[in-house]
């Protein structure tokens, strides 16, 4: 009975055959060389455009890009706000013990900088890093300096939340 269903449906249905003309071989083959000529002269071009990029660029040091400017803004706002309130301890220190002190605060920036640089920010490790830099002040209270890093640490936290 299955036979006679399939047969009936073979002999009642048209066969649409779809024909092939013999000029779309040739567009493929025309396409194909089309893309390579324009892949050569891709090329050409691609090898051109370093010689010209070279040649009117200028070194990196002179022209800074925009991320290095904003990080450098960003790491003197850091500087700022670690350097609030400290002027007359800063004064009252030898000259060789600023010179460690500020070497040491610019250091601290840097690291916090990149630490701001996170998507996720460690504030447990800022706060560490400011800690680490108060205790080149002679004579500190511990408790001031835990008050103190908690205090810079916010403040600076609130840079990356404005930009």
């Amino acid at each position: 009975m299955s036979e006679n269903i399939g047969s009936k449906i073979e002999q009642n249905s048209p066969v649409i055959k779809p024909e092939i003309k013999s000029t779309q071989g040739f567009e493929v083959v025309d396409n194909a060389i089309e893309k390579s000529a324009l892949e050569k002269k891709l090329d050409k071009e691609s090898a051109a455009k370093p010689e010209l990029k070279e040649e009117n660029s200028t070194p990196s040091s002179v022209s800074p890009t925009i991320t290095d400017d904003y990080h450098k803004r960003r790491e003197v706002q850091i500087d700022n706000y670690l350097s609030e309130g400290l002027s007359e301890t800063f004064l009252a220190m030898s000259p060789a013990k600023q010179k460690i002190f500020k070497a040491e605060g610019e250091l601290t920036a840097r690291k916090i900088n990149i630490l701001l640089d996170a998507a996720k920010i460690n504030v447990g490790k800022i706060i560490s890093l400011i800690k680490h830099w108060l205790k080149f002040i002679t004579n500190i209270n511990r408790f001031f300096l835990d008050q103190e890093a908690k205090i810079k640490a916010d403040k600076i936290i609130k840079i990356k939340n404005k930009l």
